[in-house]
Order: C-alpha cells, then structure tokens, then sequence
C-alpha cells in the first residue's frame, strides 16, 4: 500500500482510499496537531472517546501488511482494526504496545481469501477518561 499521509483526506478522500462516515453524532475530526506532529504542518485524524474512523482499502489475495502511526493521551484506549466487509470477520486488530504521549507504528497483516475491499478501523475505545482529560487518539500516515 502507497503512503497517505492524511493531511490529504481533510475534506476528501484521496485516490486509492476513501473515508466513509460513522453513523451518528460525529465523533473525530482531521486537527492540526500541533503540540506534537508526526509531519511538521500537516493534520492528523482526531478520534475522542468512544469514537472510530473507517477508511476502505484494496487487497490482493496475499499477505498484506498495512502500517499506521498512532499517538495518545493518557486514558485513551486506540486500536486499529482489519475488517472483512461482508461478514465483519476481523483479520488483525492491533493496539499500541508503548506509553501514552508518543507516536508509535502499528502493523496489521492478513491474508484475504480472495481479493478485495477491506475497512481499517481506527477506534479511541475509551468511553470514560476517569483522569481528567480529553482522552484523544491521533492516527497518520497508513502505509
């Protein structure tokens, strides 16, 4: 898969991805991230408690591997999932692995049965922040 940085899908979706909406009460948003910034000027996806993004994906019959940054605030619960469209099968769900307040790489991989449209589903699963934040997942550059 190309690199998208996400900046390019503010307002569109890009050749090769497209963003579908949630339905519901919005619950992201793309924000100039400026505190800390995986690509200095650019935007990244925002997801708030209990909020998730899905961006469609084409897969060959083969072993795919797709890569996403994640960073997050403390009390945020971030997990990226790979989802069969059809049947809702999840081929590989990823959270991060390294403390809050830091980009980290995730990695999914999955071998469809035949080719097809995949979702990629960025999730914030964290309903409740208990600590007195905003408890905000960011997600950039799906390579």
């Amino acid at each position: 898969m190309a690199n998208h940085d996400l900046t390019a899908m503010v307002g569109e979706g890009i050749s090769g991805i497209m963003i579908s909406a949630p339905i519901g009460i919005p619950n992201y948003q793309f924000c100039h991230f400026s505190t800390v910034q995986k690509h200095a000027d650019s935007y990244s996806l925002c997801v708030y408690p209990g909020g998730f993004k899905e961006v469609l994906c084409a897969a060959d019959a083969e072993l795919t591997t797709i890569d996403i940054w994640c960073y997050y605030e403390t009390g945020a619960i971030p997990v990226v999932d790979i989802v069969k469209l059809g049947d809702g099968t999840i081929l590989d769900s990823q959270e991060p692995v390294g403390g809050a307040d830091g980009w980290e790489k995730l990695t999914l991989s999955f071998t469809p049965d035949a080719a097809g449209i995949f979702l990629i589903r960025l999730k914030n699963v964290e309903f409740d922040d208990g600590v007195g934040g905003l408890c905000r997942v960011f997600f950039d550059d799906i390579e």
